[in-house]
C-alpha cells in the first residue's frame, strides 16, 4: 500500500510537510524525488489533490492564489478561449 503523487516539487518539502492535511497525521513519506513523492498509504483522491497543490506551489500564499485562478478557470464554459490563459498561468498549458 503506497501512493505516488506526481508533479514538480516547487517548494521544499519534508516528512512533516503534509501532516496537517486531513487524514495525513499517521501517513509517512517514503521517498521524495524530483518528479513526486511516495507515501506509505493508499490516499484518497482528495488527499492526493491537496498534496499536489501544496507541492506545486512556492508557498501557502501562492497555493491560495493558484487555487483561486483554477476555480475561476473551472467556472468558465469549456469552449471559452480564456481558459487557455488560465491554463498558461497555472502551468497547465
Amino acid at each position: 500500500m503506497s501512493t505516488f503523487v506526481a508533479g514538480p516539487l516547487v517548494r521544499s518539502v519534508g516528512p512533516g510537510s503534509f501532516a496537517d492535511l486531513p487524514g495525513m497525521a499517521e501517513v509517512r513519506v517514503l521517498a521524495i524525488e524530483g518528479d513526486g513523492i511516495t507515501f506509505d498509504a493508499d490516499l484518497t483522491p482528495e488527499q492526493v489533490e491537496a498534496i499536489w497543490w501544496r507541492m506545486t506551489s512556492t508557498d501557502d500564499a501562492d497555493e491560495t492564489k493558484r487555487r483561486a485562478l483554477a476555480a475561476d478557470r473551472d467556472a468558465l464554459p469549456a469552449y471559452d478561449p480564456l481558459r487557455r490563459l488560465y491554463d498558461y498561468l497555472l502551468g497547465d498549458a
